[in-house]
């Protein structure tokens, strides 16, 4: 067996250096995807009913940092027109907080009615008031989450449609339109979202 060994010990340091490398490849690799998921913000726009059966709209936080909520845009596509505004502060209604905030991990935020941010909508679009929203059954909204993930000072976002059905008491059945929310990071998508909603009231 020695005999074996020290004359094919050239080899066996060749395989075993070999081994090695490939065992150092495997945890580098675990490293950066552990790093990867450290800095990937992962955001889910959803919507949940209260004890009085509104459906209200619900962010939660599902990164492994902390998030900042900048801005929460919402935009509905009536016929003819799309209309566009930043819901984050209170307007005249009922909603008389900020939307604007921190996030923990595993930790979300109630947006509020989805009755209530349309009505934000329609307050910024004058245009609106005349009955655009009224004359629908059915309406497309959507919202948008922008905002910043633990150290980095870039502002990313994530976005999800739903469809709000009006019901005979002047609430809304909401149902989403989309399967996941849609996590928007990096590329042209991304400037185009942040330079939009920093040109909205």
């Amino acid at each position: 067996m020695l005999s074996f060994l020290n004359s094919h010990s050239g080899a066996l340091n060749t395989i075993a250096n070999f081994v090695m490398v490939f065992i150092w490849l495997f945890y580098f690799q675990l490293l950066l995807q552990s790093v990867r998921r450290e800095r990937r913000s992962s955001l889910v726009i959803s919507c949940t009913t209260s004890d009085d059966n509104v459906p209200k709209g619900i962010i939660a936080n599902m990164s492994e940092g902390r998030f900042y909520i900048q801005n929460i845009i919402g935009a509905s596509l009536t016929p003819g027109h799309e209309y566009s505004a930043d819901l984050t502060e209170p307007g005249k209604d009922s909603l008389t907080h900020s939307l604007q905030g921190p996030l923990g991990p595993g930790e979300s935020l109630t947006t509020g009615p989805f009755s209530k941010l349309l009505e934000r909508l329609v307050a910024v679009h004058p245009e609106a008031e005349s009955g655009a929203f009224e004359q629908l059954d059915e309406i497309e909204f959507e919202l948008t989450v922008i905002g910043v993930h633990g150290t980095n000072s870039k502002s990313v976002a994530a976005k999800r449609p739903f469809r709000l059905k009006r019901k005979s008491d002047g609430e809304f059945e909401v149902t989403v339109t989309r399967r996941t929310t849609q996590q928007i990071r990096n590329g042209r998508a991304r400037k185009q979202i942040v330079a939009h909603a920093a040109n909205l009231r």
